[in-house]
């Protein structure tokens, strides 16, 4: 089975064996480091196996903050997408959607 509990399970596993639980922060930089090589190679247009793997390490370290500060990330997800599916606004030239409050008066 290759779902979401799954891969959080994993991920508590791995950061439990080595001891790297407790840093939310260092793993926090190294989240934003993955998000520039994955946008890095969108860029560079190095290709989908590239970009995949960046995705992969981007969500990896993502979900490695969550679990350090104690947050599960699919209850805060649903949750936040519950407020968002009920905002209004537009979407921009780039195809992003920009809530109301944020569009300039």
């Amino acid at each position: 089975m290759n779902d979401f509990n799954e891969l959080n399970h994993r991920i508590n596993v791995w950061l439990t064996r080595h001891g790297m639980k407790h840093n939310a922060t260092g793993w926090m930089l190294k989240l934003v480091e993955e998000v520039g090589e994955l946008s890095g190679t969108l860029v560079k247009e190095k290709g989908r196996a590239e970009e995949e793997g960046e995705l992969a390490d981007s969500l990896i370290c993502l979900l490695i903050v969550a679990a350090c500060r104690g947050i599960d990330p699919l209850a805060v997800a649903h949750a936040k997408m519950t407020i968002n599916e009920g905002r209004t606004g537009r979407v921009n030239a780039m195809g992003i959607f920009v809530k109301s409050a944020d569009l300039a008066k």
